[in-house]
């Protein structure tokens, strides 16, 4: 065996021991995880969907549901009023932490279904871009009760804001 043919078999037992090593150490495969694209231009948020109470669905922006349906404006008090459910509990974002930020807000443009059911989703405000995807993927899982005009059950264009206040302020 020559010189090059040995270091070749060392190189194939070194790469093959620490392609184990690296086997050994992965972390266990988690729960199913859904990729969530809310907004145009930013990246996508992966969810757990294992958590209880969680809803997410991959949704287009406010803008492109509006242009493909019927909906009729209300005020986001209005709207608040007919919030039913929250099953997602948002978090202070970690990085806002390490930042060292007071607080944050994000405002969305939503547009909800007849049944109640946030089906399009644009941010239209941010104090900070970390506040985002928490508050993206919370208010993704918000449930409405249906809004009523003359009796019958309307889609919605509104708005919503989501207000991150510092941990022990």
């Amino acid at each position: 065996m020559g010189y090059d043919s040995a270091m070749g078999q060392v190189a194939k037992i070194a790469l093959l021991g620490g392609l184990s090593f690296a086997v050994a150490c992965a972390k266990p495969p988690q729960g199913p995880l859904t990729q969530v694209v809310p907004l145009i231009g930013l990246p996508p948020i992966t969810i757990d969907e294992v958590r209880p109470g969680l809803d997410v669905r991959t949704m287009g922006s406010a803008e492109e549901v509006a242009a493909s349906q019927h909906t009729v404006r209300i005020p986001a008090s209005v709207a608040s009023s007919l919030l039913k459910r929250r099953p997602v509990s948002m978090g202070y974002p970690a990085a806002a932490l390490t930042r060292r930020l007071a607080g944050g807000k994000v405002r969305f443009r939503v547009i909800l279904d007849k049944n109640g059911h946030v089906e399009g989703l644009t941010v239209v405000e941010a104090s900070d871009p970390v506040f985002v995807p928490i508050a993206t993927a919370s208010v993704q899982s918000w449930q409405y009760r249906p809004y009523l005009q003359n009796g019958q059950a309307v889609a919605v264009d509104t708005t919503v804001q989501v207000d991150f206040a510092s941990p022990g302020r």
